[in-house]
C-alpha cells in the first residue's frame, strides 16, 4: 500500500438516509431503500486526490497532501450527502459528478 484511509466506523441499521429518507424516496418513486456495499467504487482524479462513497453518507476526498505516507486531519475530507452510494462518481478533466442513492446529483467544475 502507499497509503490506507479508514474512516470513523458507522453503526446505523441501514446506510444512511435509507431510514430517514424512506418515505420520501416512496413518494418519488425511485428507490426506497439503497442497501449498498460499504463503499462505492473509487475514482482518482490526475493529481491523485480518492473520492470515494461510504456508507455512513459522506463522499471522502482523501490525498496524501505531504506525502509521508499517512493520511492524518485534512488530507481526508468528509463531504456529507446524507444518503449512502451505489454507483461511482464519474470524473473528466475539471468536473466530478457524485449520485447518491435517493436522487439528486452533484456536479463540480474547477
Amino acid at each position: 500500500d502507499i497509503w490506507a484511509y479508514q474512516p470513523a466506523p458507522f453503526y446505523g441499521p441501514a446506510c444512511a438516509g435509507d431510514e430517514e429518507f424512506y418515505l420520501t424516496r416512496w413518494g418519488k418513486g425511485t428507490d426506497t431503500i439503497c442497501l449498498p456495499d460499504s463503499w462505492s467504487q473509487a475514482v482518482i482524479d490526475a493529481s491523485g486526490r480518492v473520492f470515494v462513497g461510504f456508507m455512513d453518507g459522506h463522499m471522502y476526498v482523501v490525498a496524501d497532501d505531504d506525502g509521508d505516507g499517512e493520511i492524518t486531519g485534512s488530507e481526508a475530507r468528509p463531504i456529507d450527502f446524507g444518503n449512502g452510494f451505489q454507483g461511482t462518481q464519474a470524473i473528466a478533466p475539471g468536473m466530478l459528478v457524485v449520485v447518491p442513492c435517493g436522487g439528486g446529483m452533484s456536479v463540480w467544475r474547477d
